[in-house]
């Protein structure tokens, strides 16, 4: 039984790797299970990771998660190397309908990034 649990910035050191989103669903359930949720998202991913996908849906996670719990977003969520430049669509779907279904539905803080993924990006089973 795993006591710790999982911070976002030890979620980033899985960018790029197949079971990154394993580490970011459990990063999700142990948030919305501890106690200190600030203490999770708090501490930045490694400052020397070049800007992704992966690690801009981090930083939108932790600015939602923490709007969601009225607690302060951490400050280097608003870094700009945490905004994509081009849009990026969940399933990297091409369907201009989809897209635009995607773009209505992104929470705020996904979409001001670039990412569109719908509005239950967040939600567990």
């Amino acid at each position: 039984m795993r006591n710790k649990r999982l911070h976002i910035n030890e979620v980033a050191e899985h960018i790029g790797e197949k079971d990154f989103g394993l580490y970011f669903g459990q990063f999700l359930d142990d948030y919305h299970h501890a106690e200190n949720k600030a203490e999770l998202i708090e501490e930045e991913p490694d400052k020397e990771l070049e800007s992704s996908e992966q690690l801009c849906l981090l930083a939108a996670t932790a600015d939602r998660l923490a709007w969601e719990c009225s607690i302060g977003a951490p400050p280097w969520v608003h870094k700009k190397k945490y905004y994509l430049s081009k849009p990026c669509f969940a399933q990297a779907t091409r369907s201009l309908e989809y897209q635009e279904l995607l773009r209505n539905e992104s929470l705020p803080e996904f979409s001001e990034r670039n990412l569109f993924y719908g509005g239950n990006i967040l939600d567990r089973l």
